[in-house]
């Protein structure tokens, strides 16, 4: 069982080139004008063309499997590679407010709670020009609880689907799945991504992987594998045309090299560690956060009874072991302050359906930071003289 003893990490994703991006490909050329009299070259106020134009160049430090049809890719591709293809049957509200329409407009449960019913937004079309039904909605379901499928939030909870109209898709659950929408939003799982129906079942999916089409703002143009990704702008997308004609993603795992890339204007957004982040803040780039990180120390064992023996097993000793964290420390040296205090496992502040402000405090309290307290705690479980404990880590950017 995991003990939440490590700090909620308020990550710093990504930083973007303001001066990059201001600049890319979009300057307007001074003109000059004649009259009979004199002549004037002028710089006219630059005017941006009325549809998409230049280049968004973004480096990320892993492609991960590189695969491209949705229900067989793991989630770290479907929210870096394939997202800007694909709708979301569900959006997040940027304001906080919870879950938004997307491909879907409505969803309801029905008062069983053993099924939900999905209301498709009209209009939305495939790349290829085919219209997004109940048909593509249903494909999609019933292909992440399939043969090759890794979604399985997905697949353990859903039975099947049936197409009630052409815009209505009536998805069955096996027991009360109350969080079904949200397993359909870019949050983790992230399966909301709606396939093609027709498009895959004539081509198949060893097509549908290298000639990937999706209903999303940027179509697919190019894969160089292990090496980058091109998209462009779609310009009949059903909600927002992109203010840039291409999108390039470009595999860069050297964090030294995508700074410097990032400094010489060859890339406008890269991925970058809190270390990094903070030079290129101090360096006039803008960093926004990307995603939130959880750092913990999972003692497993500690409730098995092979492990009645062992210092863990005693509550006393982890109360001491998390009490003797310092984590207002780690926040300001470790992190530079873009982190946020620690919840319980897996919650943060941004936690949805749970009292947060109870657990905000109720969290305050318990990782409190007491050495003097830890220390008592551990006389009082006999290890006075303290006792070693092995950890296994990784690197946290």
């Amino acid at each position: 069982m995991r003990q939440a003893f490590g700090i909620k990490v308020l990550a710093v994703g990504a930083v973007v080139s303001i001066l990059a991006i201001s600049g890319c490909n979009k300057q307007v050329p001074p003109s000059t004008s004649t009259t009979s009299a004199v002549t004037t070259t002028t710089t006219p106020k630059a005017v941006a063309p009325a549809g998409p134009y230049g280049d968004l160049n973004i480096a990320l430090g892993t492609f991960g499997s590189e695969k491209f049809y949705p229900p067989r890719t793991e989630q770290g591709v479907l929210v870096t590679n394939l997202a800007p293809m694909f709708d979301f049957m569900v959006n997040i509200d940027v304001s906080g407010a919870g879950l938004a329409p997307g491909v879907l407009d409505k969803w309801e449960m029905a008062p069983d709670a053993m099924s939900w019913t999905f209301y498709i937004h009209p209009g939305i079309k495939f790349h290829n020009g085919a219209d997004l039904t109940a048909d593509d909605v249903k494909f999609t379901m019933e292909q992440n609880t399939g043969t090759g499928s890794i979604a399985t939030e997905v697949s353990q909870s859903v039975t099947g689907a049936d197409v009630v109209d052409k815009g209505t898709v009536r998805v069955k659950t096996k027991g009360a799945t109350l969080d079904l929408p949200a397993y359909l939003t870019v949050i983790a799982p992230s399966r909301g991504q709606v396939v093609p129906k027709a498009y895959v079942e004539k081509n198949g999916v060893d097509y549908f992987q290298a000639n990937p089409i999706g209903s999303g703002p940027w179509k697919f143009v190019r894969r160089v594998g292990g090496d980058s990704i091109r998209y462009e702008a779609n310009l009949d997308h059903w909600k927002q045309v992109p203010a840039f004609k291409n999108l390039n993603l470009l595999l860069v795992p050297e964090e030294g090299t995508r700074v410097a890339m990032l400094k010489t204007g060859m890339i406008d957004v890269s991925e970058a560690s809190t270390e990094a982040a903070r030079g290129l803040t101090a360096a006039g780039f803008r960093p926004f956060t990307l995603d939130y990180q959880s750092s913990m120390v999972a003692l497993y064992g500690a409730y098995l009874p092979e492990a009645a023996g062992m210092p863990i097993a005693d509550i006393r000793v982890r109360q001491a072991l998390s009490m003797a964290i310092n984590r207002d420390e780690i926040i300001k040296t470790f992190f530079y302050g873009n982190a946020i205090p620690a919840m319980v496992n897996n919650t943060s502040q941004v936690s949805r359906d749970i009292d947060t402000a109870y657990w905000v405090e109720q969290a305050a309290r318990i990782n409190r930071y007491d050495a003097d307290g830890a220390k008592k705690l551990l006389a009082d479980a006999g290890h006075a003289r303290g006792f070693d404990i092995s950890f296994f880590t990784f690197t946290q950017q």
